[in-house]
């Protein structure tokens, strides 16, 4: 089975935020050959792990199978540098509400002022849809329908919806269904949930909504060979064309990605 993946992680320092895991690129470039992917989007988070445009790049450029995606905080850094991104090489850029503090009701501004410049620039958007953290922290607001609002507004940017919605799987699902510059990667979900009804949505969408997801690691949170376990298992059944689509082939057409 051809996998490409969407969404791994390496960083700067070759640590992954406050744990003992293994987040150099040349692991990650390593492991992507041992399990047989033919290349993966190595995505940096803004502010965490040394993480700097020039430092991530510089390094990433030196494995011919890593496709980076540049750590941008829109709270600190103006939609004038992105083009400064675009140019450094990167594919697209990682936006983090978590990390970064983002209020996607109270922020609104910012976001769309980031979304638009992006579109201008022909520039994808990997946009962490996972909101659970602790109380403290948590949104008091429905991020989907937040972000629905950001998006209305902004319907030339495209969008990769990080990590499927989480439990709101579906409604993300959906939501992706109908418009074409948006698409659902299935990362951390598909593995976190392992067992719970949310299986069951995975496989319908694998059959039923093969054009508008994709596969990604979350690297090195979960294993790359892990990660092709689960997906043999949820894709069990369905034609070949459908699981190259999910595997390697949304993911490549919708970034322009040739190999």
């Amino acid at each position: 089975m051809v996998i490409f993946d969407t969404l791994g992680h390496a960083s700067v320092n070759g640590k992954w935020l406050k744990s003992n895991l293994d987040a150099s690129f040349k692991t990650y470039s390593e492991e992507l050959v041992r399990n047989s992917y033919i290349g993966g989007m190595v995505v940096g988070l803004a502010g965490q792990n040394d993480y700097s445009h020039e430092s991530f790049i510089e390094i990433s450029n030196k494995y011919k199978n890593l496709f980076p995606i540049a750590g941008f905080d829109p709270l600190k850094e103006l939609p004038d540098s992105l083009s400064l991104i675009k140019n450094l090489g990167f594919y697209g850029i990682k936006i983090h509400p978590r990390f970064s503090g983002i209020d996607l009701r109270n922020d609104q501004d910012k976001l769309i002022a980031c979304f638009q410049a992006c579109a201008e620039l022909d520039m994808p958007i990997f946009l962490c849809s996972y909101f659970n953290c602790s109380l403290e922290r948590m949104p008091s607001y429905d991020p989907f329908y937040e972000l629905l609002g950001i998006l209305k507004r902004c319907v030339d940017t495209k969008i990769i919806i990080v990590h499927g919605g989480g439990i709101d799987l579906m409604r993300y699902a959906e939501l992706a269904r109908f418009n074409e510059n948006l698409l659902l990667d299935l990362s951390l979900v598909m593995m976190k949930y392992q067992n719970s009804s949310i299986d069951s949505d995975i496989k319908f969408l694998m059959q039923s909504f093969d054009r508008r997801i994709t596969i990604g690691s979350d690297f090195p949170e979960y294993s790359l060979s892990d990660i092709k376990e689960r997906f043999d298992y949820l894709s069990e059944g369905i034609a070949i064309e459908k699981k190259e689509n999910i595997g390697f082939k949304n993911i490549l057409n919708f970034l322009e990605i040739s190999l």
